[in-house]
């Protein structure tokens, strides 16, 4: 990414700013997107959970994800990105201490609310970072931000599984709440920006000059449609991470080799952060994630009929490509769907539907039909499939509320 603005206001080259924020994301991303798929068999057996208990983990982090995004977006404007982050760093590995010797169903919950409203806390600054960092191209930094938030998943899984089986889940927690506070600090301290007053009330003032009012953006149908797109397609999506070892198991995969259904899930969800993110500015945000929703139903119909590590591998990457789409293309298509005057609250009330709903509408309802058919996955995988397709129609239904010129603010803000 280039710009005729090379560095922001520290003196450093604007992508290298981008890469340190978007590496606060890294470890949070990696504690609920992928911690969870490495240990939560293990907690079922342990503790003698059934399957709906721990995919109902799901429903908790992601509806906690959305209302910590919507106490970001708030909080940011009063105090600043680099205290925000810091507030999710804290909580990020501190949710950590909660799952050094887990009692119960009531200790994970309470786990997955606090690391979720951790990774919101960091996400959302890392985001607004790029955003203004490069304007004109939104959703590729976007994508930048959000493919390391996924990598951390990705990379790291199956360093989790290793660790797990040779030093237990204790040593394993405190080791991820060690390096995530200490990375969050190190990088929130270099990247992100503290409260500016002046800069602030400058922004703001920018902001109220274009796009329509939040009632008006609330009660359109376009907001409507992105809602129940963002909450049916992620739903769809994170399923697969909730049942990826019990499906490996299925298909006569071993522990070890069913981890890498996660790898692969997080690996296809940080590459297409940024191809999908970088290809949305060339064509079109609905017309991205509408694809990126056609491929996850057609791998869906794929899983529920294929056998073998490779393809089961290369079909999981499809399903999390088509979660990372999500995360590269929804806030850019927010800003330029309803404009920048409201863009931090839409963005978080958009990623509502997602929190609330999406734990229920996927990884939920897919364990109840899971126990239905005798822990067969056709008929699970069918209905995901499903979902993807009815995702695809309602994205391509959205329509710009308003055509808005863009906040004028500084590369370094």
């Amino acid at each position: 990414m280039t710009d005729s603005r090379p560095t922001d206001r520290r003196g450093l080259p604007r992508s290298i700013t981008l890469g340190i924020a978007a590496l606060t994301t890294f470890l949070p991303g990696a504690i609920v997107f992928g911690y969870i798929g490495v240990i939560g068999r293990r907690w079922q057996e342990t503790l003698e959970l059934p399957r709906s208990s721990i995919a109902s983990l799901m429903f908790f982090t992601l509806a906690s994800f959305s209302t910590g995004l919507t106490a970001a977006g708030f909080l940011e404007s009063r105090y600043g990105r680099r205290l925000v982050s810091l507030v999710g760093t804290a909580c990020s590995a501190g949710s950590m201490l909660l799952v050094v010797h887990p009692s119960g169903l009531l200790g994970l919950r309470l786990w997955g609310v606090i690391a979720s409203v951790g990774t919101a806390f960091v996400y959302l600054p890392a985001l607004a970072t790029a955003q203004r960092l490069f304007p004109d191209r939104r959703g590729l930094a976007t994508g930048v931000v959000a493919a390391i938030y996924s990598g951390g998943a990705a990379l790291t899984s199956s360093a989790m599984a290793s660790l797990l089986r040779s030093h237990g889940e204790a040593y394993l927690a405190y080791l991820i709440a060690g390096t995530t506070a200490g990375l969050g600090i190190l990088c929130a301290f270099i990247a992100l920006p503290g409260r500016d007053r002046s800069r602030a009330t400058a922004a703001h003032a920018a902001a109220k000059q274009a796009g329509a009012s939040l009632r008006q953006i609330v009660g359109s149908r376009s907001f409507l449609f992105l809602l129940l797109a963002l909450a049916i397609q992620g739903g769809a999506s994170i399923a697969l991470i909730t049942h990826a070892t019990e499906y490996g198991s299925s298909i006569s995969l071993g522990p070890s080799e069913a981890v890498l259904l996660i790898v692969g899930f997080n690996a296809g969800s940080a590459l297409s952060r940024l191809f999908m993110g970088g290809l949305s500015d060339a064509i079109g945000r609905t017309r991205t994630m509408a694809i990126a929703s056609g491929m996850c139903a057609c791998a869906y119909l794929a899983l529920a009929h294929i056998a073998g590590l490779v393809p089961a591998v290369l079909l999981a990457s499809v399903v999390g490509w088509s979660f990372g789409t999500l995360f590269s293309v929804a806030a850019p298509l927010v800003a330029e769907s309803f404009g920048d005057r409201n863009f931090a609250i839409v963005f978080a009330l958009s990623m509502t539907g997602f929190g609330l709903f999406a734990g229920l509408i996927g990884p939920t309802v897919a364990a109840v039909i899971l126990d239905a058919n005798q822990g067969r996955f056709l008929v699970p995988f069918l209905y995901l499939g499903g979902l993807s397709a009815i995702a695809a129609i309602l994205v391509l239904a959205i329509k710009p509320l308003a055509t808005t010129a863009r906040a004028a603010v500084s590369p370094g803000d």
